[in-house]
């Protein structure tokens, strides 16, 4: 009892997890139309032992013109790299160390055609199968039976250590995602069987068909989704407590006693539909989200965050000298609400000024052609670009070509001079003194030169022979004054 109060000991548990994959951040910026962008070059993928096939999946708002591609060198042992542009699944097989797939996951890059302003969802899934966001796999089986033996099927598959059951779903989003990957239509685990619902359930909901009769619920799948009711009524089926449910229309009808779900692959593409046991179908099965699941986290997102259109592609342009002059000549492929090309111009590369404009094409979806010439070239070194202006005032910037012009850094006529000389100069962004002396060294005329080619006037000075000079080019030339 005379013993201190002290709290000497801690325990905490250490969970073992033989497979891990995980993005490193949640979202990446992405412009559509514009080059194909990196989606994680810092993913990571841990695995006790080697992995066997890999899947990346656009998984979230695909849309026609999405694509997936990488650029890193294969491992040994895998092959692949395979795009499918119906399905969004680019895929990988074999067999190799999760060391190597984290390096090869990390080339994967996504790119977009399409006009569709929608975030995409990027799944990373280990394995053969596809990962939805919610981290679940699906897999469509074409052996065909009724629902009750395809029930047992699912049920009896595994993948990876996860356990499977008839697809549960429970957004459009997941709809969207199923149906993507169906080739035939395919039953799911939806059901208003009485027998089943109170299965689910775990007591008795209805004491018979009759009373069962229309109330749909999803009798497979993990807790919180499996004994849910998710609508009522036949024919014009109202959800339940706000509940996903895609029916077709006119649909659940219990034609000649029909108590299972499908989802429709042709026709109404997504939609669902009733049927009774003597139909035979494929089926979908989910794997994941079952608390006798091991810890696995086989798959991971990452969101290509989209809210614009790269205003212009294929915009190529090059600078060449002709005589004292630079021609620039560029083209576009396509453009959107674009307003203008501003021209710059620079003397060491990195301060630009704007040395002219030209007007864009604004909404274009062919090839256009544009120029523009710049007659003022500066002695020495002349790097130039582009910038493209949109209507709202975005803007963007090509890369920068250079050019050097070899002549003298100061030039001046005519000479004699009677009432003005024209001094041509390398003026870049800040503008230079110019100086006028006799030839005793005094200064007479001072003035700032703003522009490559400047009209200075002599007229105050009188006859004879001077010096102009710009200091900070130690550039000078004699001239006289008539």
């Amino acid at each position: 009892s005379t013993d201190p109060v002290v709290d000497l000991t801690h325990s905490r548990n250490i969970t073992m997890i033989a497979t891990q994959l995980t993005t490193s951040a949640s979202s990446v910026p992405y412009q559509l139309k514009d080059v194909a962008t990196l989606v994680d070059q810092n993913l990571i993928l841990y695995s006790s032992g080697n992995i066997t096939d890999m899947r990346v999946t656009i998984s979230g708002n695909f849309q026609t013109g999405d694509v997936l591609s990488y650029t890193g060198s294969l491992p040994s042992g895998i092959t692949g790299g395979t795009y499918n542009s119906t399905t969004g699944v680019l895929s990988f097989s074999g067999t190799t160390s999760a060391a190597n797939w984290q390096a090869l996951m990390r080339t994967v890059k996504f790119s977009s055609t399409s006009l569709v302003k929608m975030n995409r969802t990027i799944t990373f899934s280990a394995g053969n199968q596809v990962a939805f966001t919610n981290g679940h796999f699906y897999e469509y089986v074409s052996t065909t039976s009724n629902w009750a033996t395809a029930k047992t099927n699912a049920a009896a598959k595994t993948y990876m250590g996860l356990t499977g059951y008839l697809a549960t779903i429970t957004s459009s989003a997941e709809n969207d995602f199923i149906r993507q990957k169906l080739s035939a239509d395919a039953w799911i685990g939806a059901s208003d069987d009485y027998a089943y619902i109170n299965a689910a359930t775990g007591t008795t909901t209805y004491a018979s068909q009759t009373t069962a009769e229309g109330n749909w619920y999803w009798v497979t799948g993990p807790v919180g989704e499996i004994g849910t009711q998710f609508s009522t009524g036949n024919n014009s089926p109202v959800a339940v407590s706000g509940r996903y449910n895609n029916w077709n229309s006119g649909e659940p009808n219990n034609s000649g006693g029909e108590n299972f779900a499908e989802l429709y692959s042709s026709g109404s593409v997504g939609k669902w539909n009733d049927l009774g046991t003597s139909s035979s179908l494929g089926y979908v099965v989910e794997y994941g989200g079952l608390t006798s699941d091991p810890l696995l986290v086989l798959s991971a997102n990452r969101t290509m965050s989209i809210n614009s259109v790269l205003p212009v592609t294929g915009l190529n342009y090059t600078a060449s000298k002709a005589g004292n002059t630079t021609l620039m000549n560029w083209s576009t492929n396509f453009e959107s609400n674009t307003d203008r090309f501003d021209v710059l111009r620079s003397s060491d590369g990195l301060h630009f000024s704007k040395i002219g404009t030209v007007a864009a094409a604004g909404i274009s979806s062919e090839k256009r052609n544009y120029s523009f010439a710049d007659a003022n070239p500066m002695a020495g070194d002349n790097y130039y670009r582009l910038q493209q202006v949109d209507l709202d005032g975005k803007s963007v910037f090509t890369e920068i070509k250079h050019l050097l012009f070899n002549f003298q850094l100061m030039e001046l006529s005519p000479n004699p001079a009677i009432t003005a000389i024209i001094v041509s100069s390398n003026i870049g962004v800040q503008p230079k003194e110019l100086k006028i002396m006799d030839l005793n060294g005094k200064v007479v005329l001072r003035t700032m030169l703003n522009e490559s080619r400047q009209s200075v006037s002599v007229m105050s000075l009188p006859r004879g022979i001077y010096i102009a000079s710009i200091p900070a080019d130690k550039a000078s030339v004699r001239f006289i004054k008539d």
